[in-house]
């Protein structure tokens, strides 16, 4: 098999004058990069086969969770907890399958004490547009702002949101 029918057209190529035999020629190259790295921190599969078995991969745009699923790649870090004083660092395990594991929110939904912060915003917000849209609920609740007795039992309450749990099936 010959060179050129291996190698797949380039989308990038660099074109330089060059001058042969005192005729001037454009030559075109393909811009190629190949990348060799361990960037799985020694947890990919592919990281156990000797290199010259390790399977080359043609990466762009379109293909890079199907090229990153099958490698295993997975990462485990620690964190400092920066939700709670004192507490200890939080441990995090990430199976890098795609890059949206790397967004903020799925980061978040892996780690209990984060989902359960998220799942309360979510519940806030929701209770926030719940008032808005009833107004016997919001006549109800200005009346119990309004009730020293009734602020004073939310107040003492309140301390038992610190043992919430997440509850995935809510």
């Amino acid at each position: 098999m010959k060179v050129n029918q291996a190698i797949p057209k380039s989308r990038i190529t660099i074109t330089y004058d060059m001058e042969v035999e005192g005729t001037k020629k454009k030559k075109e190259l393909p811009f190629r990069q190949l990348l060799i790295g361990d960037l799985s921190l020694g947890n990919s599969k592919e990281r156990k086969q000797e290199l010259p078995h390790r399977k080359i991969y043609e990466l762009n745009s379109s293909n890079l969770a199907e090229v990153m699923e099958p490698m295993g790649i997975k990462l485990n870090i620690t964190v400092p907890n920066h939700i709670k004083e004192g507490a200890e660092d939080i441990q995090v395990d990430l199976e890098v399958n795609s890059m949206k594991v790397f967004d903020p929110n799925t980061i978040a939904q892996l780690i209990p004490e984060l989902a359960s912060l998220l799942q309360a915003k979510k519940l806030i917000q929701e209770f926030g547009s719940t008032i808005d849209n009833n107004r016997k609920l919001r006549n109800l609740l200005n009346n119990g702002i309004n009730n020293v007795q009734a602020l004073e039992k939310i107040q003492e309450e309140l301390p038992l949101l610190e043992s919430y749990k997440f509850n995935k099936d809510l």
